[in-house]
């Protein structure tokens, strides 16, 4: 079985497409165990999408045992542990969804713009989420990592 991508962060409204390949002519099992709860939802079993999902989730058949669970228009419901398991082996690869409500919000706050050298300018950003990773942000200054809560010179 091969996943490539493990997580993903992913804005509100995007299109997901989560891969899965099995040993051909086998099938694929997709489900979910969404934030907060323990017990898989079953989205793609026996050849079809859940009735009650049909309109959230769709499969890209491939061919070749490949099984793609395309997600159109992520909302922050979607977000979640999603498996592919093969049918007939007990192999499995999970993927992390976390869907955020929108690009970050950041800003300067600062006693004057432009700042001049030795004014102490505070940088922020806000991401709301939901899902089971937090996404990392990381601020650089000039190609090089500034540590949280760090103070650098400019």
């Amino acid at each position: 079985m091969n996943t490539p991508n493990n997580s993903f962060v992913a804005v509100v409204g995007a299109n997901i497409t989560l891969h899965c390949t099995v040993n051909h002519p086998d099938h694929a099992i997709w489900s979910l165990v969404r934030v907060n709860d323990t017990n898989p939802v079953f989205i793609f079993l026996n050849c079809f999408i859940r009735f009650s999902l049909a309109s959230e989730y769709r499969i890209n058949d491939g061919g070749r045992g490949q099984h793609d669970l395309i997600i159109d228009s992520v909302d922050r419901r979607h977000s979640g542990r999603y498996s592919c398991e093969s049918f007939q082996t007990t192999v499995e690869s999970a993927t992390y969804l976390t869907v955020i409500d929108s690009d970050p919000i950041c800003g300067i706050l600062a006693n004057r713009l432009p700042a001049v050298e030795s004014d102490q300018v505070v940088m922020f950003c806000e991401i709301n989420s939901t899902g089971f990773l937090i996404p990392a942000m990381k601020w650089r200054k000039d190609s090089d990592a500034i540590e949280m809560k760090s103070c650098i010179g400019l």
